[in-house]
């Protein structure tokens, strides 16, 4: 029956028993979302993982991110390296405090996973990038130069300028 593969969808989306809603708006809400949009054949369903992420941290539903990032990992759907490239991404285009939060979603998250897994919560991952001196200010300028081109894929403006002239 219709309820019996909406429940399923939710099971399979959020891998743990969906919070018990009640009313006839966040049922009519549940089962849409769920039924019809989660079903849907155009994006997978690591795809809708992506966009629900970035959407619940961008609208900083803390419960929300909570239960997509571990759906993310228990599924094996999205990696942490993955994970950690989604909030770099965020940060750029929805600031750094709120992918501050979600990064520390995903270090909760991913120490939950491991232990409910019996395995070991290793190192947390370091950033691929190379190693700067943090003293050598020229270094760090021109990191900052290569990020910038590397991000937006133009030139960065010319030092001491914030902004390029048009």
């Amino acid at each position: 029956d219709k309820q019996a593969l909406e429940a399923d969808r939710r099971r399979e989306v959020l891998t743990s028993e969906p919070p018990k809603w009640t009313g006839p708006y966040p049922n009519a809400t549940r089962d849409h979302l769920f039924g019809e949009v989660w079903s849907r054949p155009v994006l997978s369903l690591r795809d809708r993982r992506l966009v629900s992420l970035a959407c619940v941290s961008a609208a900083s539903i803390p419960i929300a991110v909570e239960s997509h990032v571990y759906s993310a990992l228990v599924s094996g759907d999205i990696g942490l390296d993955e994970l950690l490239e989604v909030v770099l991404q965020f940060a750029v285009y929805n600031g750094w405090a709120r992918a501050s939060f979600f990064e520390g979603v995903v270090r909760m998250q991913w120490v939950r996973v491991c232990q409910e897994r019996g395995e070991e919560v290793g190192e947390w991952p370091e950033p691929p990038d190379v190693a700067i001196d943090l003293d050598d200010h020229e270094a760090l300028v021109q990191a900052g130069e290569r990020t910038y081109t590397e991000v937006l894929g133009i030139d960065p403006p010319p030092r001491g300028r914030l902004l390029q002239e048009t």
